[in-house]
């Protein structure tokens, strides 16, 4: 195995679909297990994995129950990751892999494939590199609370735009794609109102992806709100998302605590309407709304509105 060959086996992980929504176990482990050799640690038994890629998957991952042991197992077709043992390991019944139960008792070593620490160990930079290709599977307001998560070390990661473009097998970002969300809402949070600038430059504001383009979504205007800085993680986290009738009102998880003594920043916002776009056809479009709810919302939304 090559560098090349490595960092693109990394950017074309076999990501599984659950039911059509988001499934970033694989990710979420490998980032994990770079971390851990960067430490030194090569040899990772299974209940030190789940232990803590369960809790990566509550924060990170999507928002129906999800365990580790099936990015632990499956990660071997990937060519990166090996489980030591793995041959004499009984296979649940009618399933392509061990149950929970034997490999919490068993507790098999898994480590990165003797070609992948070969080259990592002749290329530390190359640990760097592939992290700055797994966070790519992620909205870029997850980097970096994830890559504290997994305590990475405090050497720059590289960016998914700035690798080699041999690597970068997803599209770019439109450049443009800013500028227009932000045009369309006015230059204010469609959530809170938020809207300041510098100069002549709006601060604190972003263009938010509703489904993010990290999976597909388009970097069109009906996939994008305009989100102060706060409520763009919070929509990214699931903490909020909106209805899916025409008043595209908010709609707030109601696993959220809010501790703002205002309660005006998230928990007050439910049942209220988003701010529309001055041209309606450039609102939020149904089926991104429908993609946010499904795969990012922690489900269910409060009942109560204020």
């Amino acid at each position: 195995m090559t560098p090349d060959q490595l960092r693109r086996q990394v950017a074309i992980l076999r990501v599984n679909v659950h039911r059509g929504r988001r499934a970033p176990h694989k990710p979420l482990l490998l980032l994990w297990i770079l971390a851990r050799f960067a430490e030194g640690r090569e040899e990772l038994p299974y209940r030190d994995v789940e232990q803590a890629v369960n809790a990566l998957l509550r924060d990170f991952g999507p928002p129906y129950r999800t365990t580790a042991d099936m990015p632990f197992w499956h990660l071997q077709s990937d060519g990166v990751w090996v489980v030591d043992g793995a041959a004499t390991l009984p296979l649940g019944k009618g399933s392509s892999m061990p149950l929970v139960s034997t490999l919490r008792s068993r507790n098999p070593i898994g480590r990165l494939s003797p070609e992948v620490v070969d080259l990592l160990r002749e290329q530390p930079r190359l640990i760097n590199e592939l992290a700055g290709l797994l966070i790519a599977y992620f909205p870029v307001t997850y980097h970096v609370p994830l890559l504290q998560a997994v305590r990475f070390g405090a050497a720059p990661i590289l960016s998914f735009q700035e690798t080699p473009s041999t690597y970068a097998t997803r599209r770019p970002r439109d450049p443009r794609f800013r500028e227009r969300v932000l045009d369309a809402y006015k230059a204010q949070c469609a959530v809170c109102g938020f809207a300041a600038t510098l100069a002549s430059e709006s601060v604190g504001l972003e263009a938010a992806h509703i489904q993010w383009h990290s999976e597909d979504g388009p970097d069109s205007t009906p996939n994008g709100l305009a989100l102060c800085a706060l409520h763009h993680v919070l929509f990214d986290r699931g903490a909020f998302t909106l209805s899916v009738d025409s008043a595209r009102r908010i709609e707030v998880t109601a696993v959220a605590r809010e501790r703002s003594p205002h309660g005006t920043l998230l928990v007050d916002l439910h049942g209220r309407p988003i701010r529309m776009p001055r041209d309606s056809s450039q609102g939020p479009g149904d089926e991104f709304v429908h993609w946010h709810r499904a795969t990012v919302f922690r489900e269910p939304a409060r009942e109560d509105v204020r």
